[in-house]
């Protein structure tokens, strides 16, 4: 059997507006400004955290916006803040629905970089959460994507006599996984169930 995994952002899912806006949105809600320098702040903080798999990310980039907002609130308010208006804004690839279903007897999953919780959060958020036998993020594995880590790690979750990765990021997505022996489509080129090996 040939098992399909899917990267989530900007894969099975987009937002309906720019991240930088949402993440303004959530600055502004929070913390009473949409001053550039506090978002890049938290994400400069948040992407120190996120790919190296170390913990908290989202709470260490909160506390670097609110320092840079010379704020007074609480980190755990612009995380859930921020977490509301992503699930808010997250919507179906289009497509996405018609090809899964044409895939439904194939073993299906989800290779993510993230936090755990965050992105079923977000798998739930657009009603897909049903439709895969496994989903395995960074932080499940220990590593991120492109290491191999992660993808041996999927590939434990959800055994399968050969894999493909559908994915929009090249180095993250398609060279990680054929640097780990898997076969890898990039999203734009999959219009139907005949393009994945």
């Amino acid at each position: 059997m040939h098992a399909v995994h899917f990267d989530l952002d900007g894969t099975l899912m987009v937002f309906d507006r720019p991240y930088a806006d949402l993440l303004a949105d959530a600055c502004e809600r929070v913390l009473d400004t949409r001053d550039p320098a506090v978002a890049e702040a938290y994400s400069t903080a948040f992407f120190e955290r996120l790919r190296p798999v170390e913990p908290n990310p989202y709470e260490v980039g909160a506390r670097a916006a609110i320092d840079a907002a010379d704020a007074d609130a609480d980190p755990e308010r612009f995380v859930a803040a921020l977490r509301d208006l992503e699930y808010g804004a997250a919507t179906v690839r289009e497509g996405m629905p018609a090809l899964l279903g044409a895939l439904a007897e194939r073993p299906l999953g989800v290779v993510s970089n993230g936090v755990g919780a965050w992105q079923r959060g977000k798998l739930d958020a657009v009603g897909l959460a049903g439709r895969f036998d496994s989903v395995v993020t960074s932080y499940d594995a220990g590593v991120a994507k492109p290491a191999p880590g992660v993808f041996a790690h999927a590939a434990e979750r959800l055994p399968a006599d050969d894999h493909t990765m559908v994915g929009d990021d090249t180095e993250a997505d398609i060279e990680g996984a054929r640097a780990a022996g898997w076969r890898a489509v990039h999203v734009e080129d999959v219009a139907s169930p005949a393009d994945l090996p």
